[in-house]
């Protein structure tokens, strides 16, 4: 496709990042989606529409509320900008039905990984969501069903060992339920396999960060990170990653 087609699906993916952020902001407080109108989370003034557009806004106003002059946080524009990324490579890559569905597992995988790092909790609404996504997958057949089964085994029985082996080894729950659940969802979508991959990848990195933190702030072995972010960011990794390889990523380097 030409660049005027990557710069549309860019610019329809940044207005979707704009609603991530209500749901992000707003899903946790349970508050309406919809009622009140977007506005400043400190002085609460309604933004108008002209003041909203995402990304061009926040650079505009250099990051700060033309009433109040309160400091904008900077997650707004990096789910828009992230969110334009992914909307944009799925429908420049993918075809028909599938790139529609990747688009909804990714923005709402998205979401869950700013929801989970903000208050160390995956909304159960969020999980539903992606499950009904996959379920209409499945039934188009942009999902195989035998290799969501294995997937989903893989992604629940692996993280409920590394929780039952976090618990014994540090006598407390390393990891919630919202994770096992997300391991589900994440198993439905990648398969057994990538699976495999997406676990070993979330662990390593989250090991390197966690190790990172504790050689600046000092060694705490009860110090918790929210593993949704790490899950996620190596699920989408693998996606890619297994997509230009084309025949697998194990079976690429046998």
């Amino acid at each position: 496709m030409d660049w005027e087609s990557s710069v549309l699906f860019f610019f329809l993916g940044t207005i979707g990042g704009s609603f991530l952020n209500v749901v992000i902001y707003r899903l946790p407080q349970r508050l309406s989606l919809i009622h009140p109108r977007s506005h400043c989370t400190h002085c609460k003034a309604k933004i108008p529409f002209y003041r909203n557009i995402p990304l061009v806004s926040f650079i505009l106003q250099i990051g700060k509320c033309k009433e109040c002059n309160g400091q904008i946080s900077p997650q707004y524009p990096l789910v828009e900008l992230i969110t334009g990324i992914v909307w944009s490579w799925c429908f420049l890559n993918l075809e028909g039905t599938g790139s529609v569905l990747t688009v909804l597992l990714f923005s709402t995988l998205i979401t869950i990984a700013w929801i989970d790092g903000l208050t160390m909790n995956i909304p159960l609404k969020l999980i539903l969501f992606v499950l009904g996504v996959e379920i209409v997958g499945c039934l188009l057949g942009d999902i195989s069903l035998r290799k969501a089964l294995g997937g989903a085994f893989i992604g629940v029985i692996c993280l409920g060992l590394i929780m039952l082996l976090t618990f014994l080894l540090t006598k407390r729950q390393g990891m919630g339920f919202g994770d096992l659940q997300l391991g589900l969802v994440l198993g439905i979508w990648l398969g057994s396999v990538n699976m495999a991959l997406t676990l070993f990848g979330a662990s390593f990195i989250s090991l390197l960060v966690w190790l990172g933190i504790s050689a600046r702030k000092g060694l705490n072995k009860n110090r918790a990170l929210p593993f949704a972010p790490f899950l996620i960011f190596s699920a989408g990794l693998v996606f890619v990653i297994d997509f230009y390889l084309g025949v697998g990523i194990i079976q690429f380097f046998i």
